[in-house]
C-alpha cells in the first residue's frame, strides 16, 4: 500500500489522540482511512468524490476533511470497543486470589458508559463540525467586490459588468 506521507501522519495523530491503543496498530488506523466503505462515509457527509487511487485517496484531503475524517475514526473505534463489551469478550481482570479463592473485575457497565460518553461527544463533535463545512461549501467565494459594484454601476444585469448595458470599461 502505497499512502502518501500525509494519510501516515493522520494515522499517527488518530492512534496518538487515542491514547496510543496497544490493540490498535497505526497500520491498522493507515489501512481503514484507505478502504472503500469508510471513504464512502466521508463523501456522503461531505458531498464529495473521493476514490482510492494505488492505495492513495484522490485528490488529496484537505485540512477540513481531514478533520472529519479523524473524528469519523474515533467515533468508529469507540463503536467497536462498545460492541467487545457488550459480546463480553473484552474482561479486564483487577485482582485474582488463589486462598480463599477470589476473583474481583472490572465493571463492565461503566467502561461502557465511559465508551458510549465518548462516541456520544464525538458525534456531536462530527454532527458540527460537518455542519460547518457544509455551510462554508455553500457560500460565496467571491472577494472581487470592486468588479461586482463597478458592473452594477455601470447599468449591467451580470455582476462585474458582463452582458448587456456596458458599453465600456
Amino acid at each position: 500500500m502505497a499512502c502518501s506521507a500525509y494519510l501516515s501522519d493522520l494515522s499517527q495523530n488518530i492512534w496518538n489522540d487515542l491514547g496510543q491503543p496497544t490493540d490498535t496498530p497505526v497500520s491498522y488506523i493507515q489501512s481503514k482511512l484507505t478502504s472503500n466503505g469508510f471513504l464512502g462515509k466521508l463523501n456522503a457527509l461531505t458531498a464529495n468524490c473521493y476514490t482510492i487511487i494505488a492505495g492513495d485517496i484522490s485528490p488529496v484531503l484537505g485540512v477540513d476533511e481531514q478533520g472529519i475524517y479523524a473524528l469519523m475514526y474515533e467515533q468508529d473505534f469507540y463503536a467497536r470497543k462498545l460492541n467487545v463489551l457488550a459480546n463480553g469478550t473484552d474482561i479486564d481482570w483487577i485482582s485474582i486470589r488463589d486462598g480463599e479463592s477470589t476473583i474481583t473485575r472490572s465493571n463492565i457497565v461503566d467502561k461502557m458508559r465511559i465508551y458510549r460518553d465518548m462516541q456520544k461527544q464525538l458525534n456531536d463533535q462530527l454532527n458540527k463540525l460537518v455542519a460547518a463545512y457544509r455551510q462554508d461549501a455553500s457560500t460565496s467565494k467571491s472577494v472581487d467586490y470592486y468588479s461586482i459594484d463597478n458592473g452594477w454601476r455601470n447599468g449591467s444585469i451580470y455582476p462585474g459588468g458582463y452582458g448587456q448595458g456596458v458599453t465600456s470599461r
